[in-house]
């Protein structure tokens, strides 16, 4: 309402927003040079402290490793299609192709309009980590590169995948969780520390003012908390133990959107190179250059959708479409049962649900009844003289499973 009746007004804000935002840098650039940071606490205070105050403290120690942003890299298409058909190649590949893990980092979903940490604007190397938390996760669609790797190892092309990505679009894109390890937790989910019953919910479950991860909800199974799975610094890892052991099981690993700073998953995409015997591949697909390029077997700068795209192209592999296409159900489908019903010849389009109701009419017991069974009674149910023969053959310990 107001952009329509005042817009000169809201770009009048906007600009003033900016030059406060500029403004604040400033300041925070211009103190940090004279030794003076401004530090939050874990309350929300804020107040400058002096550098020297704050000598081997973590958060001093993580703020000065900050990197520059890193200039982007793309390679030209037909590049991209050369280096893709060195995938396909170890890929098809009876040994390399056996256990491909993929490694998924914010470079992921950075294509979907999530920012990145470590890359170029993203809110670590930018110095504002905590702009996440006003991010509206729960509106994001899946997008290209997701789809392609749902496509992918429903083609047998994926043995797992360890995702430092808590964003939760791999859920959304319809991949197996029982393929998949979320080490740095998914902010979609919570879980009962009594029960080990896991909730996956349609919003952010992670409470700004938790102490121990609470969400304030209770399990549905059991009644006891439920807590959120977000991974904080310094708290072990989700998940740890199978995502090592995958990792370290990998016949080939394919790194997405990782500059590979952070351990151990750093580790874990170089493991195939670890082996003895039978070594095997390393893939990486990222937008910048990574210190570890050099130790790659293929290495392509590009976006994760398109190389991935490309990569579903040159194996065959059919990508699903943006939205599911729904298909009409005829209007006149329960009149069509009910003609079948009516007549001896329509009894086998019947499900087994209306099955065993005319069953249990007949005074029979429907508890596990199996579709084996409902084929044999089919004929039966037809014949009203049916019923009681058959109930005299069955014997009397019998009669109440059949």
């Amino acid at each position: 309402l107001t952009a329509k009746k005042f817009p000169h007004q809201v770009k009048v804000n906007k600009k003033m927003e900016k030059k406060e935002e500029e403004s604040f840098r400033r300041i925070l650039d211009e103190n940090a040079e004279e030794g003076t940071l401004l530090l939050e606490w874990m309350d929300g205070e804020t107040s400058w402290v002096e550098r020297h105050h704050l000598e081997g403290q973590s958060a001093l120690e993580d703020w000065d490793m900050r990197e520059p942003e890193g200039e982007e890299v793309r390679i030209s298409k037909p590049e991209v299609k050369a280096k893709v058909a060195e995938i396909v190649t170890f890929m098809r590949d009876k040994e390399l192709g056996r256990r491909v893990v993929w490694h998924l980092g914010a470079g992921m979903s950075a294509g979907d309009g999530v920012a990145t940490f470590r890359g170029k604007g993203g809110l670590w190397t930018s110095g504002r980590p905590d702009d996440l938390s006003n991010f509206h996760l729960e509106d994001v669609v899946p997008g290209l590169q997701y789809r392609c790797l749902v496509a992918l190892e429903r083609a047998g092309f994926v043995y797992w995948v360890i995702s430092q990505n808590y964003d939760g679009l791999l859920h959304k894109a319809g991949f197996p969780l029982n393929k998949l390890s979320e080490i740095h937790g998914n902010i979609f989910t919570e879980k009962c520390e009594d029960c080990l019953t896991e909730y996956t919910r349609a919003t952010p479950v992670e409470k700004e003012t938790a102490e121990n991860h609470e969400t304030g909800n209770t399990c549905e199974k059991c009644g006891g908390d439920l807590f959120d799975v977000i991974v904080h610094f310094g708290e072990e890892l989700r998940g740890k133990v199978v995502a090592n052991a995958k990792a370290k099981g990998a016949t080939m690993s394919v790194a997405i959107g990782t500059k590979l700073k952070v351990e151990p998953a750093a580790t874990w995409v170089f493991r195939p190179h670890q082996k003895k015997v039978d070594r095997g591949k390393v893939v990486l697909i990222n937008l910048q250059e990574t210190s570890s390029d050099a130790d790659a077997n293929t290495v392509i700068h590009h976006e994760a959708a398109v190389v991935l795209a490309e990569l579903c192209k040159q194996l065959g592999v059919k990508v699903s479409d943006p939205t599911p296409k729904r298909v009409p159900v005829a209007a006149s489908g329960q009149q069509k049962k009910r003609k079948a019903a009516a007549s001896s010849s329509g009894l086998k389009e019947l499900r087994v649900a209306e099955l065993k109701e005319r069953l249990s009419e007949k005074g029979f017991s429907t508890t596990g009844l199996k579709k084996v069974l409902v084929r044999r009674l089919q004929a039966a149910l037809d014949d009203e003289k049916a019923a009681p023969a058959l109930s005299s053959k069955v014997p009397a310990n019998k009669k109440q499973r059949q």
